[in-house]
């Protein structure tokens, strides 16, 4: 065959039967190849392995080619995943030839590989303003999102398993297989080339947003790699820009709104309320960590003093800490802003795994297991003609960690329409040397999420927002005079950058004090307090992200 011709490439018929061979371990929704071949589906995943072979040769992936004296060869490897449904019962038995992108030497194989999605606080900002207003919201997805991009690079892959081809040849990749490292940045590039084409443009405010058009016109896209959701007044102009997408890629339509990024999301448009729930991924991690076993618990942790100090995990059980702790952080990041500081704890450990911290995570699933309904509500009938449309509070827990040179912890926690959308806590960079400067510190790192929440609502036509932020810290709200903070000698230059920002900005945040006493039970140590803020299977957060200590 021809350099450059298109790829004739035969499946391998025999490597099906050899690796059937091996023993099965184990059945899992995401086998290794071997699993698969040598369990009771290994029909199914032929099918499926077939089937993506089939898709790339459709979708022109790769063409034969010589390979040049001295060209890096790219590894690839099958990823298999067995999709369910919100009971957790297979629907989908999915296999993708991914590139080992980590075999690709940097200059050669590829530059730059930065791919921006979508901030998930932005997502969850579009959808309060969608349910408050009652706006038409769909979500889409590209199939085979990366493979529509093209690849700038010289790129050569050995045969993926399965696949034959002439002596002597190699696979020249011509699209985005997915595993390279700049496939993710090429389909951003061909993606936002695509929406600007059709009018949309870049919002400001955050990437991967897009609007087109005003007043009861306007549309917004949300994009988070290949999924996107598509929210407008107008179900025409949902419906346009559907059709827009179609004609370029094949997509799936999803229809109204149920279900993204692996977030169960319920929709009561009499209420104008949208909630977020993640009911079946948390199952799915009972399943896994708590070996089906139904143990509870209505605290997120004990206490920090238990989970500081201790031995070292094995190296099998450290892998497994941090695999649990991504799982964590993910929940907590998407719907779960209970769990969000005691979450921060357990990743001060993620380099260096310890027991301690091990028995803390595992007791964390058991509180999830415990709460597994909960949903976080945005939206809200009552709540689209308030004063405030973004409020943010404040608190800081000063000199709170011995183990990370007495830095101080952060913590606030943003709504939109009087619904969280945004929740932080974390330590501090600097060292703070009173509990002053460290409330100033957490106030001024708030100032700049609340004020990115305003630059959203002024790219969705929504003008009027004058935030506010509060913190329970009166030395905090004096020290804003210029001539106080003179005298605040330990503070870094970026923090009081923040608030001199603020207050020269279009959308000036007003800061207020307050008394925080009662909301001081998300993301904090008051673990034992936090089940009083729900009511039944509703997520309702308070007004604060608090970090003190407890008995």
């Amino acid at each position: 065959m021809e350099q450059g011709s298109t790829a004739e490439t035969q499946i391998d018929s025999e490597f099906f039967g050899l690796v059937a061979m091996r023993p099965e371990r184990r059945k899992n929704l995401d086998p290794t190849i071997h699993e698969a071949m040598s369990g009771e589906d290994r029909k199914h995943w032929e099918e499926a392995m077939r089937k993506e072979l089939d898709g790339l040769e459709v979708m022109g992936t790769w063409e034969i080619a010589d390979l040049p004296k001295g060209a890096n060869t790219v590894n690839t490897r099958w990823v298999l995943k067995i999709k369910t449904d919100a009971n957790l019962m297979p629907t989908k038995f999915k296999a993708r030839l991914m590139a080992r992108g980590f075999t690709q030497r940097e200059g050669i194989d590829y530059t730059e590989v930065f791919a921006p999605v979508a901030p998930i606080q932005s997502i969850r900002g579009v959808i309060t303003v969608a349910a408050v207003r009652d706006w038409e919201i769909d979500s889409i997805d590209v199939k085979q999102a990366y493979l529509n991009s093209t690849i700038h690079h010289d790129v050569y892959l050995k045969p993926p398993v399965g696949i034959k081809i002439p002596p002597g040849k190699a696979l020249k990749v011509v699209k985005g297989l997915y595993g390279l490292k700049q496939s993710g940045r090429e389909w951003n590039i061909e993606l936002d080339s695509h929406l600007r084409t059709i009018g949309f443009h870049c919002m400001p405010s955050a990437p991967c947003l897009y609007s087109r058009g005003t007043g009861d016109k306007i549309t917004i896209i949300t994009a988070y790699v290949d999924d996107m959701l598509i929210t407008s007044p107008s179900r025409d102009e949902v419906d346009r820009t559907k059709r827009e997408i179609m004609d370029k890629w094949e997509m799936q339509d999803n229809g109204r709104i149920e279900e993204f990024l692996g977030i169960k999301i319920t929709r009561d448009r009499r209420q104008r309320r949208i909630s977020l729930g993640l009911t079946a991924y948390i199952k799915e991690m009972v399943n896994k960590w708590l070996g089906g076993a139904n143990e509870k618990s209505w605290v997120p942790m004990l206490s920090v003093a238990n989970v500081a100090g201790g031995e070292r995990c094995e190296p099998q059980r450290a892998k497994k800490y941090q695999e649990l702790v991504g799982q964590l952080l993910w929940v907590s990041n998407t719907a779960r802003p209970d769990i969000a500081f005691a979450v921060g704890v357990l990743s001060r450990y993620m380099s260096i795994p310890i027991d301690s911290a091990w028995k803390a995570a595992i007791h964390m699933v058991k509180y999830l297991n415990q709460t597994n309904k909960y949903q976080l509500h945005l939206g809200g009938e009552t709540n689209e003609h308030s004063d405030t449309p973004v409020t943010t509070y404040t608190n800081a827990n000063w000199a709170s960690d011995p183990t990370n040179g007495r830095r101080s912890t952060s913590g606030s926690i943003t709504y939109v329409y009087g619904c969280p959308v945004s929740w932080k806590s974390h330590i501090q960079k600097c060292v703070a040397l009173s509990a002053v400067e460290a409330e100033f510190v957490a106030a001024s790192e708030a100032v700049r999420e609340t004020l990115f929440f305003s630059y959203l609502l002024w790219d969705l036509e929504i003008t009027d927002v004058r935030p506010v932020l509060y913190t329970d810290s009166q030395g905090c709200i004096q020290g804003l005079n210029t001539s106080r903070l003179a005298r605040m000698i330990g503070l870094e230059i970026p923090p009081k950058g923040g608030v001199e920002d603020a207050s020269a900005s279009q959308a000036r945040c007003t800061c207020h004090g307050r008394d925080t006493e009662v909301q001081e039970a998300y993301l904090s140590e008051k673990h034992n307090e936090v089940h009083d803020c729900c009511h039944g299977d509703s997520l309702v957060a308070p007004s604060i992200i608090a970090t003190q200590e407890y008995e």
